[in-house]
Protein backbone atom coordinates (compact mmCIF):
# COMPACT_ATOMS: atom_id res chain seq x y z
CA UNK A 1 0.00 0.00 0.00
CA UNK A 2 2.62 2.13 0.75
CA UNK A 3 4.76 2.16 -2.22
CA UNK A 4 1.48 2.09 -4.45
CA UNK A 5 2.23 -1.30 -6.21
CA UNK A 6 0.96 -4.99 -6.34
CA UNK A 7 2.36 -7.63 -4.85
CA UNK A 8 4.47 -9.92 -7.22
CA UNK A 9 4.56 -13.29 -8.10
CA UNK A 10 7.96 -14.18 -5.71
CA UNK A 11 6.76 -12.47 -3.22
CA UNK A 12 3.13 -14.61 -2.90
CA UNK A 13 5.81 -17.17 -3.27
CA UNK A 14 7.55 -16.79 -0.52
CA UNK A 15 4.29 -17.33 2.24
CA UNK A 16 2.66 -20.06 0.01
CA UNK A 17 6.00 -21.60 -2.42
CA UNK A 18 3.68 -25.09 -3.10
CA UNK A 19 -0.19 -23.59 -3.65
CA UNK A 20 -1.68 -22.16 -5.94
CA UNK A 21 -2.89 -18.46 -5.21
CA UNK A 22 -4.76 -15.99 -6.88
CA UNK A 23 -5.51 -12.70 -5.55
CA UNK A 24 -8.38 -10.61 -7.10
CA UNK A 25 -8.66 -6.99 -7.54
CA UNK A 26 -11.83 -5.72 -8.94
CA UNK A 27 -13.08 -7.52 -12.01
CA UNK A 28 -10.50 -6.30 -13.52
CA UNK A 29 -7.01 -7.64 -12.05
CA UNK A 30 -5.75 -11.08 -10.78
CA UNK A 31 -2.05 -11.65 -8.92
CA UNK A 32 -0.74 -15.11 -9.41
CA UNK A 33 2.27 -16.88 -7.90
CA UNK A 34 4.64 -18.69 -9.50
CA UNK A 35 2.45 -22.40 -9.37
CA UNK A 36 -1.21 -20.87 -9.96
CA UNK A 37 1.18 -19.50 -13.74
CA UNK A 38 2.89 -23.08 -13.78
CA UNK A 39 -0.59 -24.69 -13.46
CA UNK A 40 -2.29 -21.95 -16.58
CA UNK A 41 0.74 -22.29 -18.80
CA UNK A 42 1.43 -18.69 -18.40
CA UNK A 43 4.82 -18.03 -19.33
CA UNK A 44 7.56 -15.34 -20.80
CA UNK A 45 6.49 -16.64 -24.13
CA UNK A 46 2.71 -16.76 -23.76
CA UNK A 47 1.06 -13.74 -25.48
CA UNK A 48 -1.85 -12.10 -23.68
CA UNK A 49 -5.80 -13.14 -25.13
CA UNK A 50 -7.07 -10.07 -26.88
CA UNK A 51 -8.13 -7.43 -24.17
CA UNK A 52 -6.07 -8.72 -21.82
CA UNK A 53 -2.49 -8.06 -20.24
CA UNK A 54 0.14 -9.74 -18.95
CA UNK A 55 2.37 -7.92 -16.93
CA UNK A 56 6.16 -8.95 -17.72
CA UNK A 57 9.28 -8.12 -15.59
CA UNK A 58 11.32 -5.32 -17.94
CA UNK A 59 14.39 -7.01 -17.30
CA UNK A 60 13.89 -10.38 -17.52
CA UNK A 61 10.91 -10.97 -19.41
CA UNK A 62 9.19 -13.46 -16.97
CA UNK A 63 5.54 -12.98 -15.86
CA UNK A 64 5.26 -10.93 -12.82
CA UNK A 65 2.21 -12.32 -11.54
CA UNK A 66 -0.49 -9.03 -12.74
CA UNK A 67 -2.88 -10.37 -15.36
CA UNK A 68 -5.47 -8.05 -16.41
CA UNK A 69 -8.92 -8.04 -18.27
CA UNK A 70 -9.16 -11.38 -20.58
CA UNK A 71 -6.06 -12.87 -19.10
CA UNK A 72 -7.54 -13.19 -15.97
CA UNK A 73 -9.93 -16.21 -16.65
CA UNK A 74 -6.83 -18.71 -17.82
CA UNK A 75 -5.80 -18.87 -14.20
CA UNK A 76 -9.44 -18.11 -12.34
CA UNK A 77 -10.99 -21.15 -14.62
CA UNK A 78 -8.51 -23.67 -12.81
CA UNK A 79 -10.27 -22.53 -8.96
CA UNK A 80 -12.55 -25.52 -8.40
CA UNK A 81 -16.84 -24.17 -7.82
CA UNK A 82 -17.51 -23.10 -3.88
CA UNK A 83 -20.35 -25.40 -3.00
CA UNK A 84 -23.91 -23.71 -3.45
CA UNK A 85 -24.56 -23.47 0.50
CA UNK A 86 -21.54 -21.73 1.11
CA UNK A 87 -22.09 -19.34 -1.67
CA UNK A 88 -25.81 -18.93 -0.37
CA UNK A 89 -24.48 -17.76 2.60
CA UNK A 90 -21.98 -15.06 1.47
CA UNK A 91 -24.46 -13.45 -0.62
CA UNK A 92 -26.91 -13.35 2.38
CA UNK A 93 -23.95 -11.76 4.39
CA UNK A 94 -23.39 -9.35 1.56
CA UNK A 95 -26.90 -8.26 1.55
CA UNK A 96 -26.64 -7.68 5.32
CA UNK A 97 -23.77 -5.51 4.80
CA UNK A 98 -25.57 -3.37 1.82
CA UNK A 99 -28.57 -2.79 4.16
CA UNK A 100 -26.33 -1.53 6.71
CA UNK A 101 -25.42 1.56 4.37
CA UNK A 102 -28.75 1.80 3.81
CA UNK A 103 -28.75 0.43 0.25
CA UNK A 104 -32.49 -1.88 -0.53
CA UNK A 105 -31.43 -2.41 -4.63
CA UNK A 106 -28.71 -2.89 -6.97
CA UNK A 107 -27.96 -4.25 -10.09
CA UNK A 108 -25.71 -7.46 -11.22
CA UNK A 109 -23.84 -8.74 -13.89
CA UNK A 110 -22.97 -11.88 -11.99
CA UNK A 111 -25.01 -14.29 -14.43
CA UNK A 112 -22.44 -15.15 -16.99
CA UNK A 113 -22.96 -17.24 -20.08
CA UNK A 114 -20.23 -19.26 -21.20
CA UNK A 115 -20.74 -20.93 -25.22
CA UNK A 116 -20.54 -24.54 -23.65
CA UNK A 117 -23.27 -23.98 -20.84
CA UNK A 118 -26.90 -23.49 -20.16
CA UNK A 119 -27.60 -19.91 -19.04
CA UNK A 120 -28.39 -20.80 -15.62
CA UNK A 121 -25.15 -20.98 -14.19
CA UNK A 122 -24.05 -20.89 -10.70
CA UNK A 123 -24.49 -16.95 -10.33
CA UNK A 124 -28.16 -17.13 -11.08
CA UNK A 125 -28.30 -20.29 -9.03
CA UNK A 126 -27.33 -18.61 -5.55
CA UNK A 127 -29.14 -15.61 -6.15
CA UNK A 128 -32.61 -18.16 -7.73
CA UNK A 129 -32.20 -20.04 -4.43
CA UNK A 130 -31.79 -17.19 -2.09
CA UNK A 131 -35.36 -15.83 -3.66
CA UNK A 132 -36.75 -19.36 -3.52
CA UNK A 133 -35.51 -19.36 0.44
CA UNK A 134 -37.46 -15.62 0.20
CA UNK A 135 -34.08 -14.82 2.10
CA UNK A 136 -33.20 -11.58 -0.02
CA UNK A 137 -33.06 -8.34 1.67
CA UNK A 138 -32.11 -5.93 -1.81
CA UNK A 139 -33.88 -5.98 -4.52
CA UNK A 140 -32.07 -7.37 -7.33
CA UNK A 141 -31.67 -6.75 -11.28
CA UNK A 142 -29.62 -9.26 -12.76
CA UNK A 143 -27.80 -8.83 -15.71
CA UNK A 144 -26.83 -11.55 -18.73
CA UNK A 145 -23.05 -11.13 -19.10
CA UNK A 146 -20.58 -12.96 -22.21
CA UNK A 147 -17.68 -14.61 -20.40
CA UNK A 148 -14.24 -14.22 -20.91
CA UNK A 149 -14.09 -14.19 -24.76
CA UNK A 150 -17.70 -15.00 -25.85
CA UNK A 151 -19.51 -12.19 -26.97
CA UNK A 152 -23.23 -11.43 -27.87
CA UNK A 153 -24.67 -13.60 -30.19
CA UNK A 154 -28.06 -14.37 -32.17
CA UNK A 155 -27.86 -17.14 -29.75
CA UNK A 156 -27.62 -15.66 -26.84
CA UNK A 157 -30.19 -13.12 -27.53
CA UNK A 158 -32.68 -16.18 -28.28
CA UNK A 159 -32.20 -17.26 -25.17
CA UNK A 160 -32.26 -14.00 -23.20
CA UNK A 161 -35.48 -12.55 -24.64
CA UNK A 162 -38.04 -14.53 -23.17
CA UNK A 163 -35.97 -14.19 -19.43
CA UNK A 164 -37.17 -10.51 -19.78
CA UNK A 165 -39.16 -9.16 -16.76
CA UNK A 166 -39.16 -12.92 -15.26
CA UNK A 167 -39.44 -12.57 -11.38
CA UNK A 168 -40.63 -9.95 -8.86
CA UNK A 169 -40.01 -7.16 -7.14
CA UNK A 170 -37.19 -8.65 -5.38
CA UNK A 171 -35.18 -10.31 -8.44
CA UNK A 172 -35.77 -9.95 -12.08
CA UNK A 173 -33.53 -10.01 -15.33
CA UNK A 174 -33.06 -6.47 -17.09
CA UNK A 175 -29.99 -5.84 -19.45
CA UNK A 176 -27.60 -8.06 -21.39
CA UNK A 177 -24.30 -7.20 -19.84
CA UNK A 178 -21.35 -6.07 -18.46
CA UNK A 179 -20.28 -6.50 -22.01
CA UNK A 180 -16.49 -5.58 -22.72
CA UNK A 181 -15.86 -3.65 -25.70
CA UNK A 182 -12.88 -2.07 -24.23
CA UNK A 183 -11.45 -2.83 -21.02
CA UNK A 184 -9.31 -0.97 -18.03
CA UNK A 185 -6.24 -2.15 -20.74
CA UNK A 186 -7.87 0.62 -23.22
CA UNK A 187 -7.32 -2.61 -26.29
CA UNK A 188 -10.94 -3.53 -27.84
CA UNK A 189 -11.61 -7.03 -27.47
CA UNK A 190 -13.38 -6.34 -30.68
CA UNK A 191 -13.31 -4.83 -34.06
CA UNK A 192 -15.88 -1.60 -34.27
CA UNK A 193 -17.44 -3.52 -37.01
CA UNK A 194 -18.13 -6.28 -34.66
CA UNK A 195 -19.25 -4.09 -31.97
CA UNK A 196 -21.79 -2.55 -34.32
CA UNK A 197 -23.15 -5.74 -35.60
CA UNK A 198 -23.73 -6.44 -31.33
CA UNK A 199 -25.57 -3.33 -30.78
CA UNK A 200 -27.85 -3.60 -34.02
CA UNK A 201 -28.67 -7.14 -33.12
CA UNK A 202 -29.66 -6.23 -29.82
CA UNK A 203 -31.84 -2.58 -31.10
CA UNK A 204 -34.17 -4.88 -33.40
CA UNK A 205 -34.71 -7.13 -30.61
CA UNK A 206 -35.59 -4.48 -28.26
CA UNK A 207 -32.73 -6.19 -25.77
CA UNK A 208 -31.18 -3.61 -23.59
CA UNK A 209 -27.60 -3.72 -23.25
CA UNK A 210 -24.79 -2.32 -20.92
CA UNK A 211 -21.58 -1.79 -22.21
CA UNK A 212 -17.98 -1.35 -20.78
CA UNK A 213 -17.50 1.99 -22.62
CA UNK A 214 -14.46 3.25 -21.19
CA UNK A 215 -13.19 5.48 -24.91
CA UNK A 216 -14.92 7.60 -27.44
CA UNK A 217 -14.08 4.87 -29.99
CA UNK A 218 -17.05 2.40 -28.08
CA UNK A 219 -19.18 5.86 -28.08
CA UNK A 220 -18.59 6.88 -31.40
CA UNK A 221 -19.71 2.78 -32.23
CA UNK A 222 -23.45 3.86 -30.39
CA UNK A 223 -23.89 6.76 -32.69
CA UNK A 224 -23.35 5.23 -35.93
CA UNK A 225 -25.07 2.32 -34.88
CA UNK A 226 -28.25 4.64 -33.94
CA UNK A 227 -28.96 5.87 -37.56
CA UNK A 228 -29.66 2.67 -38.54
CA UNK A 229 -31.56 1.02 -35.61
CA UNK A 230 -32.84 3.95 -33.18
CA UNK A 231 -31.91 3.43 -29.81
CA UNK A 232 -32.87 6.88 -27.90
CA UNK A 233 -35.27 5.96 -25.61
CA UNK A 234 -34.54 1.89 -25.01
CA UNK A 235 -32.42 3.10 -21.73
CA UNK A 236 -29.22 1.76 -23.18
CA UNK A 237 -26.18 1.68 -20.07
CA UNK A 238 -22.45 2.66 -20.64
CA UNK A 239 -20.88 1.48 -17.86
CA UNK A 240 -17.60 3.19 -16.16
CA UNK A 241 -17.76 6.01 -18.48
CA UNK A 242 -15.07 7.81 -16.53
CA UNK A 243 -13.33 10.71 -18.08
CA UNK A 244 -15.48 10.91 -20.95
CA UNK A 245 -14.72 13.83 -23.51
CA UNK A 246 -16.88 16.19 -24.58
CA UNK A 247 -17.58 14.35 -27.87
CA UNK A 248 -19.05 11.34 -25.23
CA UNK A 249 -21.25 13.53 -23.55
CA UNK A 250 -22.95 14.97 -26.18
CA UNK A 251 -23.25 11.39 -27.50
CA UNK A 252 -24.54 10.21 -23.95
CA UNK A 253 -27.12 13.39 -24.33
CA UNK A 254 -28.31 12.38 -27.76
CA UNK A 255 -28.63 8.85 -27.26
CA UNK A 256 -30.59 9.21 -24.05
CA UNK A 257 -28.01 6.79 -22.33
CA UNK A 258 -27.81 5.86 -18.43
CA UNK A 259 -24.28 5.91 -17.78
CA UNK A 260 -23.26 3.82 -14.63
CA UNK A 261 -20.02 4.72 -13.13
CA UNK A 262 -18.07 4.45 -9.87
CA UNK A 263 -15.45 7.14 -8.43
CA UNK A 264 -13.10 3.86 -7.74
CA UNK A 265 -12.25 3.56 -11.42
CA UNK A 266 -10.28 6.87 -11.60
CA UNK A 267 -7.90 5.93 -8.52
CA UNK A 268 -7.75 2.21 -9.48
CA UNK A 269 -6.22 3.62 -13.08
CA UNK A 270 -3.52 5.78 -11.13
CA UNK A 271 -2.56 3.09 -8.96
CA UNK A 272 -2.64 0.41 -11.54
Amino acid sequence: MKEERFPTRWELDTVSPNNPVAIQRTGHLIIANSYALRLANITKDKRALPGGAIEKDPETGEPTGVLRETEMGVVLRLIPPEPLERKVQAMKEAMQMLNSAGITSIFSALVRYPKVAHPLDPGLRVCQECWLRKEMTVRMALGLSPLGVDTVTEELVLIYAPLRGIGDEMMRFDPIGEFTFDGLTGEPTMTPEELKQILLLCAKNDIRIQVHASSDLCLRIFNEANKEVPIVGKRWIALHCFNPSEESIDIIKRLDLYVVTQPTIPYWRRTA
